[in-house]
């Protein structure tokens, strides 16, 4: 449920956003430079990533672990998890996300939240004809 740091269709820059960071850590070195060369990593709070290198390997590390967080980067009180969701031609397009307070996904209660995105992300990305096995399994779904 959006709260008061949060509503449906807020838009927020995608290098602050779970949701942002799991579109972007498929994407190629290519298509990755031509986004950074595009924007200024804006802060909006103290934990926004604004230095390229460090945040490229922020991206570098949702990739290998196939998961990224937003932790109070966009918004003090907020934290979000986002899953990619991958079509039939092996690409991230989209990307699921759950929010809330810190307090939720401390500790090992994130383990369980990011099953819940993986069995959900796996059920949309077959749907959408997504069949690489080894990805598909690396991500539990």
């Amino acid at each position: 449920m959006p709260t008061s740091k949060s509503w449906i269709g807020k838009k927020l820059e995608l290098h602050i956003t779970a949701l942002g960071k799991a579109l972007l850590a498929w994407k190629t070195r290519e298509e990755l430079d031509y986004f950074l060369d595009a924007i200024t990593l804006t802060p909006h709070t103290r934990n926004t990533l604004t230095d390229k290198k460090l945040f490229l390997e922020e991206l570098q590390k949702t990739r290998l672990r196939g998961w990224a967080i937003d932790s109070e980067e966009s918004t003090y009180g907020a934290v979000c998890l986002s899953m990619p969701v991958f079509n039939m031609y092996n690409r991230v397009n989209y990307a699921i996300s759950l929010s809330g307070d810190p307090v939720v996904y401390s500790g090992n209660k994130i383990d369980g939240y990011l099953e819940l995105l993986r069995k959900c992300a796996g059920q949309i990305s077959y749907g959408l004809g997504y069949r690489n096995e080894n990805e598909y399994l690396r991500k539990g779904n």
